[in-house]
């Protein structure tokens, strides 16, 4: 996580200016709010000696690669958009933040990956379905950073079909209802659910049963 806010931070410096100045900055400028960002959130990580030379160096690299080859292309309209709307079938504002919308148009994600992807997570999908809708666009490009000895950016582009958006929609109005009913499952797939990970384990395991793992 650390990792991804740094790398998403000198792409917010670069193209926060850049709406303006229509330039990229310096390339060492950008790895330095990266380098600047990292040191400032790696310290609320435990035990962080173990992880902070091998993942600083791979944030730096694919942070370097994506302004190398792809930042001299877009001219960012707005970044880190706020957005907050309200969907007919929820009765709360959904707040978001769109990471980049383009001179023309296009709606970026910018996205930070082990491994080469083939196709769009079905849970970015549904992030970019609500930007699309709030945007009034049918369109939502991905920028994956690929955390590689040799890194690279892979770029998938997808149309978000109106049965893509109902899904999301009647989606929303699932968590919706299980908000205003108090009704919540613990999700122990999650990459972030462990003892490690997750402060409230105990009280997950008191009321769920199981065990967390370590």
């Amino acid at each position: 996580m650390v990792a991804g806010t740094s790398y998403h931070k000198g792409l917010e410096v670069n193209y926060g200016q850049k709406i303006e100045s229509k330039k990229d900055l310096k390339e060492s400028e950008v790895l330095d709010a990266v380098s600047t960002e990292f040191d400032s959130k790696i310290v609320e990580v435990e035990e962080p000696k173990k992880v902070k030379s091998s993942v600083k160096d791979e944030t730096i690299s694919i942070s370097k690669h994506y302004h190398e080859t792809i930042a001299g292309t877009i001219q960012p309209k707005e970044v880190e958009k706020k957005i907050e709307v309200t969907f007919g079938n929820v009765d709360y504002n959904l707040i978001g933040y769109v990471d980049l919308i383009t001179d023309n148009g296009l709606v970026i994600e910018n996205k930070t990956t082990a491994r080469t992807p083939s196709s769009i997570s079905v849970d970015h999908l549904i992030q970019g379905s609500i930007y699309a809708m709030s945007e009034g666009v049918n369109q939502v490009r991905y920028d994956y950073a690929v955390k590689l000895k040799t890194p690279k950016v892979v770029t998938l582009t997808e149309q978000i079909t109106e049965e893509q958006k109902a899904f999301t929609l009647t989606l929303l109005g699932e968590v919706d209802r299980a908000i205003q009913n108090e009704v919540f499952y613990p999700n122990r797939s999650n990459f972030m659910c462990s003892r490690k990970g997750c402060g409230y384990y105990r009280e997950c395991e008191k009321k769920y049963g199981g065990r967390v793992r370590d």
